[in-house]
């Protein structure tokens, strides 16, 4: 097995090797949800440019001009420790096998949505105890699901026009369906993983602070303010292209729960 490197360079040559030998994967005996090995690494977390509104977004029509990078800077290393992540998100299926009750419509390989981060929480309590404690799941930081996202990739180009219609399901692939579409039907990313973009926004494990990368530790940073609001990764189907970045956050209130918001695990080791 190649040793990972604590740099850039070596998230790159344990990514290659990784590829070459296809992910290491675990399967999750109660709800047959297989999850994915995330080698140790780093990688240079936010975005350090504008990001330019596409010409034909409701933005422009507006005429408004934010800034959809102004809470991604500056852009700095960070370096986590391996963990496995769900090669899809929790799906209906998996929900009612572990909560024992439906929460949102839709099919059993749709993303289960309508979940609080209270609830999705929740979730994985239920899923540890019913492993004895030998497994702990949880929601990702906000770095773990950033870098799990980039797939082993030093840049993350910003999509525009049609180009993120092959990764993720959003805005212009609808094609009048405004529900989430059955997880794992898209190109998967560097890592093996799903739907990272798009289809339901992801709740992670962190409070939202705008200037949270200017306090980031180097090592497994994570924001646990108790209060306010939960950042929100990843964009929804119903998501502008320019949202469809691993760069991009949003949060909501961790007592509240929307039809574009479902999640995905960690499992530690």
């Amino acid at each position: 097995m190649t040793r990972c490197l604590p740099l850039v360079l070596g998230l790159l040559l344990c990514a290659g090797a990784q590829a070459q030998s296809g992910p290491r994967t675990w399967i999750e005996p109660q709800t047959g949800l297989p999850f994915v090995w995330v080698p140790k690494g780093c990688f240079q977390m936010g975005t350090d440019e504008e990001v330019a509104l596409p010409a034909d977004t409701m933005f422009q029509h507006l005429r408004a001009t934010p800034d959809l990078a102004a809470d991604e800077h500056p852009r700095h290393e960070v370096c986590v420790d391996g963990f496995w992540i769900s090669r899809y998100e929790t799906r209906n299926r998996d929900w009612q096998r572990v909560m024992h009750a439906k929460v949102s419509p839709g099919k059993p390989d749709q993303p289960v949505t309508s979940v609080s981060w209270e609830q999705a929480r929740n979730f994985a309590k239920r899923l540890t105890a019913a492993h004895a404690d030998k497994f702990r799941f949880r929601l990702p930081t906000e770095a773990e699901w950033e870098y799990a996202c980039r797939g082993g990739a030093a840049e993350e180009p910003a999509p525009s026009g049609r180009e993120a219609v092959g990764y993720a399901w959003y805005n212009r692939n609808e094609d009048g369906d405004a529900s989430p579409r059955p997880v794992g039907k898209l190109a998967a990313n560097g890592f093996g993983l799903h739907d990272m973009l798009g289809n339901v926004w992801e709740w992670t494990d962190d409070s939202y602070a705008t200037d949270a990368y200017a306090r980031h530790a180097l090592f497994n940073p994570r924001a646990a303010d108790p209060a306010g609001e939960r950042v929100i990764r990843g964009g929804s189907h119903r998501s502008e292209v320019m949202h469809m970045r691993c760069g991009n956050r949003s949060r909501y209130a961790p007592g509240d729960a929307l039809p574009t918001i479902g999640f995905r695990l960690v499992r530690s080791e």
